[in-house]
């Protein structure tokens, strides 16, 4: 009896094993790929619609729909596992596959320039593509830009590398003998559709040149998670490139709503409120003056006993009258004086981290955390002055240099406006 219920146990497991792996809906279900628009017109055109649907504020998308950027139009593609794809100007694309919580995700460019950053892909199966009429680039981990404009398909890597492959736009096929190429952090490459690779002319890697770097959209789309990586600093600095300023980092929870219903309800009726609001307050002084009316009706015979004490406060209450007047205006000016206090926002030096660098074999960076440390001057280890890059008021990285001889040393930095903050004995070389 006990093996019959074991086996049926089994039996009912297996059935349902089987009946979860069958079913394709419970494959990434509950994945939720949000499309934010950055500046307006964007459209989309979702697998079930037959026209283009402008985009407000942010869309839930799926694999199937079409993304539309007019000229003046800017978006992201944000997926549950923190990937982005930041799409440009004038861009058209099409969402060819879009699985799990982005693990699987191939993009096809039919005009345009995308930014995408793409995690470490940690699955043997995981898999990042953007396709275009004449060329695939494929990714497991990265910040790369694609463009697709006059037939000519551009990808410049800005860290780790990317497979590029040239591809016929005629019969689709990957021309692998001379048309695949690995493109590192600070190249490029190009395939043109009218002069595809062949054995005389390969598919050629190049360094990416300071108008490649200098492009609006890659700075527009480089914030401060991308800025702290030393790789794409590096770019900028090797063609005399300023970086970009600082931008916030774009989050898909930011967008994500487990009710996304109750929001627009909550949005609705917040809009009346402070409207019945602004009504009531009118109605309140409008009480008021029925009583100033009334009492100006009746002391209008009043006039009269003010002259008889007008004249005994003057000799003897004016002294009196003066000196009370002008102690409560001193008053207010200093707390007016009091209250711009300067001494939160003055510049600060709080913490290094990490505190031990090992640099026997190579460079390392350091973090220095502190208050308006915007226009620092130099950063100073010991004795010897060190390359450093401000990336907001709060956060400076400065590279100790590979061989840094081992011991303790201060940490000193240069103010904006020349003013010397040192911590000493704080950072441990070995």
């Amino acid at each position: 009896m006990k093996k019959l219920l074991i086996f049926v146990v089994l039996a009912v497991l297996a059935v349902g094993f089987f009946a979860f792996k069958s079913n394709p809906q419970s494959k990434g279900a509950g994945s939720v790929f949000i499309l934010a628009v950055l500046e307006p017109n964007v459209l989309v055109k979702q697998e079930s619609q037959s026209e283009f649907v402008e985009v407000q504020k942010s869309l839930q998308v799926k694999a199937g729909d079409e993304i539309q950027t007019s000229s003046t139009g800017r978006a992201s593609l944000l997926y549950p596992n923190g990937d982005i794809t930041n799409i440009d100007h004038d861009s058209h694309l099409k969402i060819k596959t879009l699985e799990e919580s982005g693990n699987k995700s191939v993009l096809t460019l039919f005009v345009g320039s995308v930014l995408a950053k793409v995690r470490n892909a940690v699955g043997t199966s995981d898999y990042y593509q953007i396709e275009t009429q004449n060329s695939v680039a494929s990714v497991r981990g990265t910040i790369f830009v694609v463009k697709f404009k006059e037939k000519k398909s551009s990808v410049f890597v800005l860290e780790n590398k990317v497979l590029v492959s040239a591809m016929n736009p005629k019969t689709g096929e990957i021309l692998e003998d001379h048309g695949v190429v690995d493109v590192g952090s600070g190249e490029k490459t190009e395939v043109k559709s009218d002069h595809l690779p062949s054995a005389d002319y390969p598919l050629e890697v190049k360094l990416l040149t300071k108008e490649d770097i200098s492009e609006e959209f890659i700075k527009k789309n480089l914030d401060q998670e991308d800025l702290r990586k030393e790789k794409i600093r590096e770019i900028f600095e090797k063609v005399e490139e300023p970086l970009p300023s600082v931008r916030p980092t774009l989050r898909f929870k930011d967008f994500v709503l487990e009710k996304p219903e109750q929001t627009e309800e909550i949005r609705t009726t917040q809009i009346p409120e402070p409207t019945k609001e602004s009504v009531e307050p009118p109605a309140s002084p409008t009480a008021k003056p029925n009583p100033i009316t009334l009492s100006t009706s009746t002391p209008t015979p009043t006039p009269r006993p003010t002259l008889i004490p007008t004249p005994t406060p003057n000799p003897s209450s004016t002294s009196n009258t003066i000196t009370p007047t002008p102690t409560p205006t001193p008053t207010p000016m200093t707390s007016q004086s009091g209250t711009p206090t300067p001494e939160p926002i003055q510049t600060s030096f709080l913490s290094i981290t990490p505190k031990t660098a090992d640099v026997s074999q190579e460079k390392q960076e350091i973090v220095i955390n502190g208050r308006k440390l915007t226009g620092t001057k130099q950063v100073l280890i010991g004795d010897l002055e060190v390359k450093f890059f401000v990336l907001d008021e709060s956060t400076i990285f400065a590279t100790i240099p590979a061989g840094f001889k081992e011991g303790v040393y201060d940490v000193e930095i240069t103010t904006s406006k020349g003013e010397s903050l040192r911590l000493e004995n704080v950072l441990t070389i070995r």
